[in-house]
């Protein structure tokens, strides 16, 4: 029981620290949109900035559909280490833990993907669309 409750905290600690990067990254993705904003409303934007706009835009990018995905990626791993704790020691899991097991569905040691929140890269990618096309996209400023 030791082990689960120890496990547990492991795992409560990441998602509290996943949600804060995920705020963070949140937060991140509006400046880098806001940026844009700034630089096509000033009108003849220099090449220099247009680069380190759409460099800013891809990094932001990626670190929040990572920071979506860990959060995925964590569960997954909570459900299968808390389903391996328990048949190890023997301990019955309460319903609402076996609930997350079956809910995560996972059989075996979950391989850390990106795609594992699908909806963060979803929104991760229309951000950099939202970041970049305007930068470069021809506009007739009159």
């Amino acid at each position: 029981m030791e082990q689960i409750i120890a496990l547990n905290s492991i795992y409560g600690s990441l998602y509290i620290m996943s949600a804060l990067y995920f705020i963070g990254a949140s937060f991140l993705l509006w400046v880098g949109m806001r940026i844009t904003s700034v630089l096509t409303e000033r009108g003849d934007v220099p090449l220099v900035n247009k680069i380190l706009a759409s460099l800013f835009g891809l990094s932001v990018t990626w670190l929040f559909v990572n920071v979506a995905s860990q959060g995925a990626n964590f569960a997954r791993n909570h459900a299968f280490e808390m389903k391996a704790a328990a048949d190890s020691t023997g301990f019955e899991l309460n319903a609402t833990s076996q609930q997350f097991i079956e809910t995560m569905n996972v059989t075996s040691l979950p391989e850390p993907s990106i795609m594992a929140n699908p909806v963060g890269v979803v929104i991760g990618l229309i951000a950099l669309v939202i970041i970049i096309v305007p930068l470069w996209a021809n506009q007739n400023n009159t």
